[in-house]
């Protein structure tokens, strides 16, 4: 990605990897949880390089994390709100913990 980034600005031609091509990759699995949290109904998959696609959805803050969580949002599961067993975290820390996590 640096390289492709050097090269786009030291030759002026645009980098094949442009944030509207990244966005378009990255939609997909957002436009699908939303799908699945919503009984696998078909959702759009919106092209942002249209100025009147960016608008519709300039005020979607829509999002699974729980931190940013408000009322309408959905679950980071599509199981709903789920709470890991004390068993279930006592084994997350011990994994995190061989990988290097100490927190």
């Amino acid at each position: 990605m640096n390289y492709h980034f050097a090269q786009a600005i030291r030759t002026g031609k645009q980098p094949f990897l442009d944030v509207y091509r990244g966005v378009a990759m990255s939609i997909v699995g957002i436009q699908a949880y939303r799908s699945a949290v919503d009984d696998s109904n078909t959702v759009e998959i919106p092209d942002f390089r249209k100025k009147s696609v960016r608008k519709r959805y300039r005020n979607d803050h829509w999002s699974p994390d729980p931190a940013q969580r408000k009322k309408g949002d959905p679950w980071p599961s599509i199981l709903g709100d789920v709470k890991p067993t004390q068993q279930g975290i006592k084994y997350a820390r011990k994994i995190w913990k061989q990988h290097g996590f100490t927190e």
